[in-house]
């Protein structure tokens, strides 16, 4: 377990730039302003614009879904994504759960 809250911040770091560096091809891959010129410094602040866009959209629920599992869901995606790294052993001895 200690691991894995080591490994965390560290996957999500790397994370973070891969979606900078993806945002910076497609802006040039499309020809367009990317974040570099938009979310000054360096684009950083682009990563926040999405998250307070994301978080300010209008919320709708269809009306023939589960109202309960429609809300949950989304919250508990990344974690079973994120748990089933566990299984993965990172060497012999480095590993997060040992799965038979």
């Amino acid at each position: 377990m200690i691991y894995a809250i080591a490994l965390l911040p560290l996957l999500l770091g790397v994370v973070t730039y891969l979606t900078w560096f993806e945002r910076k091809f497609a802006a040039i891959l499309h020809n367009r302003v990317g974040p570099y010129n938009v979310g000054r410094p360096h684009g950083w602040l682009q990563a926040i614009a999405d998250v307070i866009k994301l978080l300010t959209k209008a919320d709708t629920v269809p009306d023939a879904s589960d109202r309960v599992w429609f809300r949950v869901l989304p919250f508990a995606a990344p974690f079973l994504s994120l748990a089933s790294i566990g299984l993965l052993p990172a060497s012999r001895d480095l590993y997060i759960w040992d799965s038979p």
